[in-house]
């Protein structure tokens, strides 16, 4: 499976381990978020000092 997603195999079950802390409509959230934060960046429709700020405010909060 790790070769699927393109991970490190060392690193897989950790990232599984944790993802299970999180409800798949959570996970779903902050994928949605991220991919909207990589679109704003490849666009220039955000000023680039303000997407990460703004990702790590929504992916906490």
């Amino acid at each position: 499976m790790p070769s699927l997603l393109g991970l490190f195999p060392k690193y897989a079950d950790g990232y599984l381990r944790r993802s299970r802390k999180f409800s798949e409509r959570e996970l779903k959230v902050a994928i949605e978020k991220l991919l909207k934060a990589d679109a704003d960046l490849k666009s220039n429709r955000v000023p680039e000092p303000v997407i990460l700020p703004r990702l790590i405010m929504e992916l906490c909060g």
